[in-house]
């Protein structure tokens, strides 16, 4: 799940949102045991996590 592993997700937020000619679209992607048992639930907890990366 987004959030919970060893990427260091809201740097890689800020990065990206920093570059040159970034249009406003991130793209990620996990592929967890968790979000395979339950895709709704999974897609959910990623987008509150997202979300609690921006003001």
């Amino acid at each position: 799940m987004l959030g919970q592993g060893i990427c260091d997700l809201p740097a890689v937020v800020d990065v990206a949102a920093a570059g040159l000619n970034f249009n406003g679209w991130l793209v990620p992607e996990e592929e967890s045991d968790q979000a395979a048992a339950d895709p709704a639930a999974a897609v959910k907890a990623n987008r509150e996590t997202l979300r609690s990366y921006v003001a």
